[in-house]
């Protein structure tokens, strides 16, 4: 999962979110560089905690063949369902970032209602905050701690993500389209936040606040340091939605 530093800005007419890579393996281990006749590796995946429900694994499981096409195209990756957890054929070179595979992919927009410099060490990263409680926070470089909103806009009203390069600069972007629902929401919530601050939370860390400066009624674009394999992968994760489950290799 792309975690990294971003910024909502606004020129002229266009709105864009700005993200600056702060670390990511995938891109690493993406298509470019697989090898023809690579081994696959079996690893057996349960749910963290109680029985998960039937739905919820085949869910996981079609996330997860998303996730992993992106590491190896020329290889036929599988994800089963058996009983009560999942079976994963991959390529080694995607199984070695499980960790990343694996990570929820929770996306949340909270208004920052405090913040402030963390009280000595942040504390430890949930994935699983409740989307209607406030929660507190810390940003990806530890460099504040925040006190967030229930989250207004969620992953389930992101529509669409697309990766493509900028035609003038050559630079790879995401490009983010909301539900209709979802457009209304951001619209609604950077209308109310306008010279107030706006928390996207990633999986329990904040990747950016920034002040909004005036409402945004339109696509999202993310731009930064992206290379073609990050950039369908940032994309890739949120055209597909999270993980409706916390796994683990068995």
């Amino acid at each position: 999962m792309l975690v990294g530093a971003l910024a909502l800005f606004v020129v002229g007419a266009s709105v864009a979110l700005l993200l600056l890579q702060r670390s990511s393996h995938r891109g690493g281990a993406g298509s470019s560089e697989s090898k023809v006749g690579q081994a696959l590796a079996q690893v057996q995946l349960g749910a963290v905690g109680s029985t998960p429900d039937p739905d919820q694994l085949v869910a996981a499981a079609r996330i997860l063949q998303h996730r992993l096409g992106l590491y190896d195209p020329h290889h036929a990756s599988t994800v089963a369902v058996v009983g009560d957890h999942l079976s994963m054929d991959a390529p080694e070179a995607a199984v070695s970032h499980l960790d990343e595979l694996l990570s929820p992919g929770r996306l949340r927009f909270r208004e920052v209602l405090d913040a402030a410099p963390p009280h000595g060490t942040c504390p430890a990263a949930t994935s699983d905050d409740d989307p209607d409680a406030d929660v507190v926070a810390c940003a990806s470089d530890g460099s504040e701690q925040y006190h967030l909103g229930k989250a207004a806009v969620v992953g389930t009203d992101v529509k669409k993500a697309t990766a493509q390069q900028d035609q003038q600069l050559g630079q790879w972007q995401v490009l983010i389209a909301f539900t209709g629902a979802g457009q209304q929401r951001f619209t609604d919530l950077t209308t109310q936040l306008v010279g107030k601050r706006l928390a996207i939370e990633l999986d329990g860390v904040v990747i950016t606040a920034p002040t909004i400066q005036t409402t945004i009624d339109g696509d999202a674009q993310v731009t930064g340091s992206f290379t073609q394999s990050s950039a369908e992968a940032l994309a890739n994760d949120l055209s597909h939605g999270a993980l409706p489950l916390t796994l683990h290799r068995l």
